[in-house]
């Protein structure tokens, strides 16, 4: 049987995607909920470590686009290293975020990847406030899906469509930063619609 609550199948990944798209322009705290949407779903990262990400954390050009996760935010104080080529979508909302924070907000290379506007300051979020604003980004979903995914839940969701798209239990353990493939195992869920991820532009339900 399908635990839905474990996990986002595509459909639901290109419903909240087109949402968080088509009003992201309109203001800076929906695109800030896009990238937090991304970076759990997409890459599989904890609340911890979406706060604690910076800029140069993220090498978006060249032949292996990769995210780092630093240790001291990493689970058992372990750096690993996140493929940012697999899904074109991620890796284009995250090019354009990051050309927005450092042409038009001024960020520096050390500086946090997501902030919140606040009295005319960019400030970093904190893990509650990620974990909220990611209960904000999946609202399209309806209420009862939204008390089911928690933002751990985009680890899961990472995990089901990499496997999807061909990743081995070796890859998307070290990309979710686990001991062991047990572990990974666990956050592998059949049944998620189709073996891609959406891209940056999803296409309309079928």
């Amino acid at each position: 049987m399908l635990q839905r609550h474990r996990f986002l199948r595509t459909r639901e990944v290109r419903l909240v995607l087109r949402d968080l798209h088509k009003r992201k322009k309109r203001s800076s705290g929906v695109w800030t909920n896009l990238i937090i949407f991304r970076l759990a779903t997409g890459c599989g990262l904890r609340c911890r470590e979406i706060c604690g990400l910076r800029i140069k954390d993220l090498v978006l050009k060249g032949a292996a686009p990769t995210l780092r996760v630093r240790k001291e935010y990493g689970k058992g104080k372990k750096a690993r290293k996140v493929p940012l080529d697999w899904d074109r979508g991620t890796l284009e909302d995250l090019r354009e975020w990051v050309k927005f924070r450092v042409e038009v907000q001024g960020a520096q290379p050390s500086d946090r990847v997501v902030v919140v506007q606040r009295g005319g300051k960019l400030t970093p979020l904190r893990e509650n406030k990620v974990a909220s604003r990611w209960k904000t980004a999946i609202k399209c979903l309806g209420p009862e899906r939204v008390s089911q995914l928690s933002i751990h839940t985009g680890r899961h969701t990472f995990s089901s469509h990499a496997t999807a798209r061909g990743w081995t239990s070796g890859d998307v353990r070290d990309a979710l930063g686990h001991a062991s493939i047990s572990t990974t195992n666990r956050y592998v869920h059949g049944q998620v619609d189709t073996p891609e991820m959406p891209d940056l532009y999803p296409m309309e339900d079928e």
